[in-house]
């Protein structure tokens, strides 16, 4: 339990998603700093995104927790102090359904099946939890984070020119094809 609490205030709006983009609006005091702003994602199935509030720059940063885990470490320990590191929510889209968690205590959202999130209980279990799809896109994500983590920054530079190498072949490819 922190002593203080990062967040207070909040206020979220969900739009039904249009043209296969969700926005919320949001509004919240951030350690008594007001802030009013939108989020807006795409819903491409197998995409999983997250949300921060950046304090020092006043603005919500949204990152696809795909591909965006270069220090394995720094991001479990955001993570771990998410309220404090300006953690907002995040979104799992799946084939046919997307799956929202939005950090505090909250009403429950009109035209959405809404889920109870318990205390400790961490929001991609309760998405894996949900159905076996998220639960294998879930173990997906993971892997790709474990293996990238695994590499040094040389074998990582390697990984990307040999992407490269072959993204040129199939690039040249279509091109003279």
């Amino acid at each position: 339990m922190w002593p203080v609490e990062a967040f207070s205030e909040r206020k979220f709006v969900v739009a039904l998603p249009e043209n296969r983009k969700l926005c919320i609006d949001c509004s919240f005091r951030y350690f008594k700093e007001k802030f009013s702003g939108r989020i807006t994602v795409d819903l491409k199935p197998g995409t999983y995104w997250s949300f921060w509030y950046r304090q020092g720059l006043r603005r919500i940063d949204v990152i696809n927790e795909d591909f965006n885990r270069d220090n394995a470490m720094t991001a479990s320990l955001l993570h771990e102090t998410a309220s404090l590191s300006g953690a907002i929510g995040r979104v799992l889209v799946l084939r046919d359904v997307a799956l929202l968690y939005l950090r505090g205590p909250m009403a429950d959202l009109p035209g959405f099946e809404n889920v109870v999130l318990y205390r400790n209980e961490h929001a991609t279990n309760a998405f894996a939890d949900y159905c076996t799809e998220a639960a294998e896109l879930m173990k997906t994500i993971q892997a790709k984070r474990d293996e990238a983590a695994s590499y040094c920054l040389h074998d990582k530079v390697s990984r990307l020119e040999e992407q490269v190498r072959r993204l040129s072949a199939v690039l040249g490819g279509v091109a003279n094809g």
